[in-house]
């Protein structure tokens, strides 16, 4: 063989062991804390699957005292399309993020065509904006302008997403 040749076999070698020796970085990963593999998507296509979508009943106490904002909650469906996991970040106002949880736990979604494997979960956010206007309180899915950075974030799922997950709270079972 050529110098040339053994050159590119030695390439193609190395190419294909980074292939099967590289940890997933197509979606799927394990996470520190958990012991399934995860695979996340966008807040866009986890609405997109949706079937059935609860909006959160604003709490009259946080009415009454003016509490609004944007709350985001990560959601954990099976294969099925069933919500099996729910969690919030810390700090969340209690009101506002008991009144989410309790919608999200009501949400359903299609079952997965391409199934994932045994004890996998899809993640993904969804996120509400609690609003007061004019005296009139309203809750809706969160849509910022497509042409500012906040709603990069409901397109597209990043490593961001994945930290978040970790460093964000099992929701408590209080609804």
């Amino acid at each position: 063989m050529t110098q040339q040749a053994n050159r590119l076999s030695l390439i193609l070698l190395l190419a294909c062991a980074c292939l099967v020796f590289a940890p997933q970085v197509s979606g799927q990963e394990t996470a520190q804390n958990e012991r399934r593999p995860i695979a996340f998507t966008s807040e866009g296509w986890g609405r997109s699957w949706a079937t059935k979508k609860v909006l959160p009943v604003y709490p009259d106490e946080a009415i009454a005292q003016n509490i609004q904002g944007v709350v985001e909650v990560g959601v954990g469906i099976n294969d099925d399309g069933q919500v099996i996991k729910v969690r919030v970040p810390p700090g969340l106002d209690p009101r506002l993020r008991k009144a989410a949880v309790a919608a999200v736990k009501r949400w359903e979604f299609r079952p997965f065509v391409n199934k994932l494997g045994t004890g996998e979960y899809c993640i993904f956010r969804l996120t509400f904006n609690f609003l007061i206007e004019e005296g009139a309180a309203r809750v809706e899915l969160y849509n910022p302008p497509w042409d500012i950075p906040e709603h990069r974030r409901i397109r597209g799922a990043s490593e961001r997403d994945r930290k978040e997950w970790l460093r964000w709270e099992d929701a408590p079972n209080d609804n």
